[in-house]
């Protein structure tokens, strides 16, 4: 009895299918981080003009030692900065939702909205958070850099014969 050999296993569809899924799937991955720092942008804060920012701004009180006695037992001991965002300011107050309070010594202390007012002599500088579309770029180029250069190193991206470097379909009998 003579022993019988069969063709090598040729890949189904079904794994053709789970290929690409895979391949779809680091695509989307390599993307995503770009699209994330993209979307999110880098802020800072700038000092408010003659004018209180329009309600809904995001906004940062620097509080003062008169404030600091006076919010004591609204925002903890010693507030050094109020961050959240403006409901109201009239001449004499603003209202904040309340974000965060970093104290003088310690860590910032996370707010879920909260509405603290505080009267002008409370704080002696407010600053608005604004975009900085320099930052933003130049972080959205770094992040386009690093998913193209992963992109490559994973070799996802085609070359200029559409070919990605992976083979879809199983080689000829012949070179296994």
């Amino acid at each position: 009895m003579g022993t019988r050999s069969f063709p090598p296993r040729v890949p189904a569809r079904r794994d053709v299918r789970v290929a690409m899924g895979l391949r779809r799937a680091v695509r989307a991955a390599v993307v995503a981080p770009f699209v994330a720092t993209t979307l999110a942008g880098c802020y800072t804060y700038a000092p408010v003009g003659g004018t209180a920012p329009s309600p809904g701004a995001q906004v940062s009180a620097e509080i003062t030692d008169v404030g600091r006695v006076a919010l004591a037992d609204s925002l903890g001991p010693s507030p050094a900065r109020v961050e959240g965002r403006l409901v109201s300011a009239t001449d004499s107050s603003i209202t904040l939702a309340v974000s965060g309070v970093q104290p003088l010594r310690g860590d910032r202390t996370p707010w879920a909205g909260e509405r603290v007012t505080l009267r002008r002599t409370a704080f002696d500088r407010l600053t608005e958070r604004r975009l900085s579309r320099g930052r933003s770029l130049i972080a959205g180029a770094i992040a386009l850099g690093a998913a193209v250069a992963l992109a490559v190193t994973l070799g996802i991206v085609a070359d200029g014969n559409g070919e990605t470097g992976e083979r879809t379909t199983p080689p000829p009998i012949g070179e296994q």
